[in-house]
């Protein structure tokens, strides 16, 4: 499965869209991933079924790769992650702020990419104090 990404980061109330920047070798910001589980294993280094959060095992999702989901709709509210530092990275700009974004996930298909699913998030980053 691919991953389309589009990310708008607001800070101070402006909110500018976030492009696609290949930073030695690999994707980041708004762009297309070829591979759904390995782009949430670069970003989440303890993806995996025994670091999955319970609100996302309460809703059908284990963090196994690849994601067998059927088809339904997700309402994860107020969910706390621990992400990476991104502030020594190429993705020093996603460190903090506010972001809204527009994930869609195709099955890759010689012919044509075929629609899987999509969503939206709408979250906070804050560096630890």
């Amino acid at each position: 499965m691919q991953v389309s990404l589009n990310i708008i980061r607001s800070v101070s109330g402006i909110a500018l869209p976030v492009r696609c920047y290949i930073v030695n070798g690999a994707n980041v910001g708004s762009c297309t991933y070829p591979d759904l589980c390995l782009f949430l294993q670069s970003i989440l280094t303890e993806f995996g079924p025994e670091n999955c959060p319970a609100p996302l095992v309460q809703v059908g999702i284990d963090c196994t790769c690849p994601l067998n989901l059927p088809p339904q709709r997700i309402d994860i509210v107020d969910l706390a992650l621990n992400l990476p530092d991104a502030t020594q990275t190429a993705a020093t700009f996603l460190a903090s702020g506010n972001f809204n974004l527009t994930v869609t996930v195709n099955e890759v298909d010689a012919s044509a990419p075929v629609p899987y699913g999509c969503g939206n998030a709408l979250f906070t980053v804050k560096q630890k104090k």
